[in-house]
């Protein structure tokens, strides 16, 4: 079933945004092993150095934003630049003039140098936009069977920090861009209020307050625009290029404090970063089924007008976000390595006994190369030791040329028996192998094969040993029966020269004779066979040298995969959830710290008999470190137990506690969740106070614990709204609370950033001109009520008009908001 998402579009401004944004990428990818294709990311600073920062994925590989994804916004010459188009420029503060400055490092924490920036780079900035939105509103998304798109609107999510210069600077310019580009788009801020950056007390902080103060009237003002509202032009450096803003830069816009309703303080950028990419996710679609879109319901709050104070319009929202997860995927393969170690240290450990093993081979019929104990076996093989033709001189005279061809026939034919060295020594390497093979794919295998290696050269050592020794021997008494024959020739012709002999003396002379070259051949027999046996053991003792080095080479390289799985199970074991657990309780992590292995439960003549490769556990040696480890992981993987842990899902775990620990589980969800986002309406009373909302992404609702009987309504304290949706992922319960709407005015600090806004020697709005502007109007971020003078002639004036008619049932009036007409 295909997966349904949204088209979004991502966009981080300044360094705040751009770490929001990865972390969100991370996520995505995290949880679908992709960036989904109608979902892109663009990330854009003033930093020279890009963002280069990136973080590790569940899998371990290392992730950033791809050069597509990011644009840097350098100014290399701005004073140039503003002295020739000064005319395009007269929104800079003059107060601001001073700091304008190169811009490659950063936009020296003036909102007046981000907007600089984003206009002198606004073509690149424009074409990055409309390239993105092309890619993720491409026609041949829909032909993809892995995701399905859930509505054919484009939102766009904005993540920046009021508190610097790029983000801050660039925020409203941007998001009227985005009106210009896509006007049917639907684009939520997310701004990051200045206590994190405090919290941190890092150099460069000086303007974080009154900059958040600036920002934060600009968009009041504007945020209070609509149809009929006098039109506001934002310059560029070409008139075509100049935009005429009369409506709302925003749909709806959250705020991101450092602390909750509770104080709880945040006092890291990065777990903010990550809390707001898990709503950025959140937002493409796992909570859509609950409500039209998150997004959407704040812009009904902004529209509605009930929750306005007086004169001012409700517009800021907060949130908060946590998710519960049981990473099974991340349980299955940490067992999965430990058991891949299991199967590594049972092949290197000894636990055989390898003696009656190699005499058994050296015996067996098949090979037969036992040379000691009395045993020949080799020489016997390679050639008969008794000479095969007798002497019998017929000419006692002169004996010697019978003598010479007798020898001569009786000698060891060096063809023949050098095929017999070939014959034996291919069928000893052959059984060699099969004995290996045999016993490396068994428990202890390799250990055990390099014993029985150790033990056959040991044992061949001693054969040839015997058969140098006895060679020796031979060639010692070789020259004493040449001797022998040569006197014995002799004493034949001296008998046989004399003028009285007698044929019985001479008959047992040539008998002598014979007896003499019979032992001579013998003995040259006995040392060829011995320099083919010494031949053959040789060859054994290079086979088994041979064989013993591919033994080295596999067990370095399980050495070596198991040194990798080591490093595996470190990074693995942490890698589960985020960097942090401040938005997230991970209940896999205790789980994941106390996983064995039963060895019972690993069979290794299973695991050997799922290897593909011809002789198994033998062919490692051909093999690389990568080849190795995905042999065993994959087994691994597969086992039992590994399969269990990687189909838990989170509801069977939830399902599984007891009430008093899952109780504690939900609270301290609830707690997680609380938005940062903290308000006072200082002394005024609104007519509906805010919306306070829970949406609830399970699995599957009907299921869940927590939607039956309802119990995650009666867990929470006060009234609160609850819409719970199948999000079909198994192994997350989200937690997404919405707060909204309230004036800005209402922000808690909004007092603190507004007198350093007085104090700071620079300005803070973003537009000399529209400054100029609320002093002409008298616009206030502050709530003003119209005295009984202004009402009487707003009244006066609505009847003149035709904007206000008495009716039956009261009084009806214009809206321009809703465009509603009075008909006559």
């Amino acid at each position: 079933m295909p997966t349904k998402v949204k088209r979004c579009l991502y966009i981080g401004l300044g360094g705040t945004g751009m770490k929001s944004i990865l972390y969100t990428k991370k996520m995505f990818i995290d949880t679908y092993g992709e960036v989904p294709p109608m979902i892109g990311f663009i990330g854009i600073d003033t930093d020279d150095g890009e963002y280069k920062g990136s973080l590790k994925l569940k899998n371990g590989e290392d992730m950033t934003l791809a050069p597509s994804e990011k644009l840097k916004i350098l100014v290399e010459e701005p004073r140039e630049i503003y002295n020739v188009n000064r005319d395009k420029f007269s929104w800079v503060p003059d107060k601001n003039l001073g700091g304008l400055t190169y811009m490659t490092n950063g936009a020296g924490q003036l909102r007046s140098n981000g907007r600089f920036a984003f206009i002198v780079n606004y073509v690149d900035i424009r074409k990055k936009i409309d390239d993105v939105l092309n890619a993720i509103t491409n026609a041949r998304i829909i032909d993809n069977n892995k995701y399905e798109l859930l509505n054919t609107v484009t939102e766009i999510h904005m993540v920046f920090s009021m508190s610097g210069g790029t983000g801050s600077g660039t925020f409203l310019n941007m998001a009227y861009l985005l009106r210009d580009l896509a006007p049917k788009c639907k684009i939520t801020g997310y701004a990051v209020l200045p206590g994190v950056f405090k919290a941190m007390s890092r150099a460069g902080m000086a303007n974080v307050s009154a900059n958040t103060y600036g920002a934060i009237v600009d968009l009041d003002y504007l945020m209070h625009m609509g149809i009929g509202s006098e039109p506001f032009k934002l310059e560029y450096l070409r008139d075509s290029e100049n935009y005429d803003v009369h409506i709302r830069p925003f749909n709806s816009f959250i705020f991101i404090d450092n602390k909750n309703e509770n104080l709880d303080a945040f006092t890291n950028i990065t777990d903010l970063a990550e809390m707001i990419s898990l709503a950025l996710v959140t937002a493409s679609g796992e909570l859509s089924t609950a409500s039209a879109s998150v997004s959407d319901n704040l812009e009904k709050y902004i529209d509605a007008g009930e929750m306005d104070i007086e004169n001012k319009k409700a517009w800021a929202s907060g949130m908060g976000i946590c998710e519960i997860v049981y990473d099974g995927n991340t349980l299955s393969d940490i067992y999965s390595i430990k058991a891949s170690k299991n199967i590594i240290e049972r092949l290197l450990n000894s636990c055989v006994d390898t003696d009656l093993i190699v005499d058994s081979w050296i015996d067996s019929a098949e090979v037969n190369i036992r040379e000691n104990n009395g045993n020949d076996n080799v020489i016997d093989y390679l050639w008969n030791k008794v000479p095969k033709y007798e002497l019998n001189v017929s000419d006692y005279g002169n004996p010697k040329p019978e003598v010479d061809i007798n020898l001569n026939s009786n000698a060891v034919d060096s063809q023949k028996i050098n095929d017999k060295v070939t014959a034996l020594t291919f069928k000893v390497r052959k059984e060699l192998r099969k004995l290996i093979v045999k016993h490396i794919n068994t428990e202890c295998g390799v250990s055990t094969a390099k014993n029985i290696l150790d033990g056959i050269r040991a044992q061949v050592d001693i054969f040839m040993g015997e058969m140098q020794t006895e060679k020796d021997e031979f060639l010692d008494r070789e020259p004493a029966y040449v001797a022998q024959v040569e006197t014995s020739i002799q004493d034949l012709r001296t008998a046989d020269s004399k003028f009285f002999k007698k044929k019985s003396t001479l008959d047992g002379l040539a008998d002598d004779l014979a007896e003499s070259v019979r032992t001579l051949a013998q003995c040259r027999i006995e040392i060829a066979r011995r320099n083919a046996a010494i031949a053959v053991f040789n060859d054994v003792q290079a086979a088994v040298a041979e064989t013993r080095a591919d033994l080295i080479l596999i067990e370095n390289s399980l050495r070596a995969v198991y040194a990798e799985l080591t490093k595996d199970l470190a990074s693995t074991t942490t890698r589960g959830g985020r960097s942090s657990q401040t938005f997230q309780i991970d209940l896999s992590r205790d789980v994941a710290g106390s996983i064995g292995v039963d060895a019972s439960k690993i069979q290794i003549e299973d695991f050997v008999k799922n290897l593909v490769h011809d002789g198994k556990l033998y062919s490692f040696k051909g093999l690389s470190h990568a080849e190795i480890k995905t042999d065993i992981l994959q087994y691994a993987q597969n086992l039992l137990t590994a399969r269990q842990y990687r189909g838990t899902t989170i509801d069977d775990i939830i399902d599984s506690l007891p009430q008093d620990k899952f109780d504690r589980i939900i609270d301290l969800a609830i707690g997680k969740s609380k938005p940062l986002f903290r308000y006072s309406y200082k002394g005024h009373n609104p007519n509906t106070t805010p919306r306070n909302s829970f949406y609830i992404g399970v699995p599957d609702k009907t299921a869940s614990r927590l939607y039956k009987d309802d119990y995650f309504k009666h867990r929470l304290e006060g009234t609160m709204d609850v819409d719970f949706s199948n999000t079909g992922v198994t192994d997350k319960i989200i937690f997404y609370r919405q707060i909204g709407v309230v004036p800005p005015y209402t922000l808690v600090g909004i007092k603190d950033y507004e007198d350093e806004h007085i104090e700071c020697r620079f300005d803070n709005f973003f537009d000399q001109n529209l400054e100029r502007r609320y002093d002409r109007e008298g616009f206030s971020i502050y709530p003003v009520r119209p005295s009984e003078d202004d009402l009487l002639e707003f009244w006066v004036k609505g009847f003149i008009f035709g904007l206000i008619r008495n009716t039956d049932k009261g009084y009806e009036f214009r809206c321009e908001e809703h465009g509603m007409a009075i008909k006559g």
